[in-house]
């Protein structure tokens, strides 16, 4: 997958003004309808230049229940050494935090959100637990919705405002921070396999570090495709949506069947294997002439059962050479299994 980074001169930005609009749990420019029940992954890369690294997987997992939300955020890195999972559930209509849980690769966190917050700090390297009693002074969103809330918000351009964050550091006494939507812009994203979305692409400035992230958040449905934070020195983190939800083909391929079209009959087939260069001419723009090159003797020809499945790939696949803007469309792994 080829990629591109949209990455933005950003000085740091002036603060932000006493009137600025400040977006808590409950408010009304949060319009959870947006944050839709689903899985979707991510690829994680450290980007500088024009030199992509892959860094690992993301995976949000959003689950609907009893007027919750609960959205579980899995990454695994490259070398699937260890994973990080961070668990929070929320009020389904103001995005208010219920609880939290996390299990890093070197700590482990449970948070119980009421007027007090309450819950339990654990360091696998030092093996020490502590208990946390904290009392917030003012209304805040659990910084593992912060991804999901952008989406919610009524963006358009000019559209600004002040989110305040919650996040548990064992090493600080400071727990809510304030992040700041500096400018929204219309972008136009091109993704690989899907083509051109019209998004929004949304910058957000985190006041005490000036630290600059950009979201580029579909108009339509408001999925987030593409994240990215700055990391100094010219280097970028960008998460990019793997569309898991991406299938163009509509029949299915039928494993049981085309095993069964391949088992041993009656029949015979005998033929000869060629093939031509492409770049021969077309007579009427059909027909090939360029020579035959024919396998060599005893090469092994491996036959695969049409169906409706193939014959839509191919079909797909056909159109997306012609369009030369997406990925071709890859055949199911039990296709290869039953030749």
């Amino acid at each position: 997958m080829k990629l591109y980074a949209f990455v933005l001169g950003v000085g740091l930005l002036p603060a932000v003004g006493l009137c600025q609009k400040t977006v808590t749990p409950g408010s009304s420019d949060i319009n959870t309808n947006y944050i839709k029940p689903e899985k979707s992954l991510y690829t994680v890369y450290y980007v500088k230049d024009n030199t992509w690294d892959k860094q690992g997987s993301l995976t949000y997992d959003i689950v609907a229940a009893n007027n919750q939300l609960t959205l579980t955020n899995t990454y695994v890195p490259k070398d699937n050494a260890w994973t990080s999972i961070r668990t929070t559930i929320a009020d389904a209509k103001t995005l208010r935090s219920i609880s939290y849980a996390s299990d890093g690769k070197e700590t482990k966190v449970n948070l119980n959100f009421a007027e007090t917050i309450t819950g339990n700090y654990y360091s696998k390297k030092t093996k020490k637990e502590k208990k946390i009693n904290l009392q917030p002074t003012r209304p805040f969103v659990d910084f593992n919705w912060t991804d999901h809330l952008i989406s919610t918000l009524p963006l358009d351009l000019g559209y600004k405002a002040r989110i305040p964050q919650f996040y548990y550091n064992s090493d600080s006494d400071i727990f809510v921070e304030d992040y700041t939507i500096k400018e929204v812009k219309s972008y136009s994203y091109g993704s690989p396999k899907t083509g051109k979305h019209d998004s929004w692409l949304v910058t957000l400035l985190e006041e005490s570090t000036g630290a600059i992230y950009n979201y580029v958040i579909d108009k339509k449905d408001r999925r987030l495709w593409q994240r990215e934070m700055s990391m100094g020195n010219g280097k970028w983190e960008i998460t990019v949506n793997e569309e898991l939800d991406y299938q163009p083909i509509k029949n299915r391929f039928n494993k049981e069947q085309s095993a069964q079209q391949i088992s041993q009959g009656n029949s015979v087939i005998i033929g000869t294997a060629y093939a031509r260069s492409s770049s021969g001419k077309k007579l009427g723009g059909l027909v090939n002439t360029a020579k035959k090159q024919y396998a060599p003797k005893g090469t092994e020809i491996t036959l695969f059962a049409n169906s409706a499945y193939y014959e839509e790939w191919l079909e797909v696949n056909k159109k997306i050479r012609k369009q030369k803007k997406v990925q071709e469309v890859p055949l199911d792994p039990d296709f290869w299994l039953c030749g």
